[in-house]
């Protein structure tokens, strides 16, 4: 992910935050009886610090972005290509246009797995299983057979290259 996006990650609580000390002081200002009570109930406050934290601390989280990477590509993906929809690649689909649209990780993934494959692991099952566990998440588990598929395109043309 671009740095850009762990700004806007980081600044949208931040922002939320700003607003609802607002809207609290405009509460205070106005209705001094809501506001104490607010003030007074102490499972409101906590779970609200909670929450703020826990929001602020999620893009830390590899776990999280990668689930949020996944959630954005399903939802989202087709409109950050320059690819028709049908030329997307899904887990029935290899990449064979080396134009084919690929995000920075999935592609760091492939490097990974043509690695595996140079060094000899070539079935699927094998490869998974050393995928799985060199990465250590499941989440990379629903990209697993269009990685595979990119891996040993990206092998392929590794080996023409330079074999020239």
């Amino acid at each position: 992910m671009s740095s850009r996006v762990y700004t806007r990650l980081l600044i949208t609580p931040i922002f939320w935050v700003v607003v609802l000390f607002v809207a609290l002081f405009l509460v205070g200002f106005f209705w001094p009886l809501a506001a104490a009570w607010v003030a007074d109930n102490a499972a409101l406050n906590v779970g609200t610090w909670l929450g703020i934290v826990a929001i602020m601390l999620s893009p830390l989280s590899k776990k999280s972005r990668c689930d949020f990477r996944a959630d954005f590509d399903r939802s989202y993906g087709r409109f950050y290509s320059h690819l028709p929809p049908e030329a997307h690649p899904t887990l029935e689909s290899p990449v064979e246009n080396e134009d084919q649209y690929l995000h920075d990780e999935l592609f760091d993934f492939a490097i990974i797995g043509a690695s595996h494959m140079a060094k000899g692991v070539t079935e699927y099952s094998a490869w998974s299983k050393a995928m799985l566990a060199e990465e250590g998440s499941e989440s990379l588990r629903p990209f697993l057979r269009m990685v595979y598929a990119n891996s040993k395109t990206l092998l392929e043309k590794t080996r023409e290259h330079f074999s020239d």
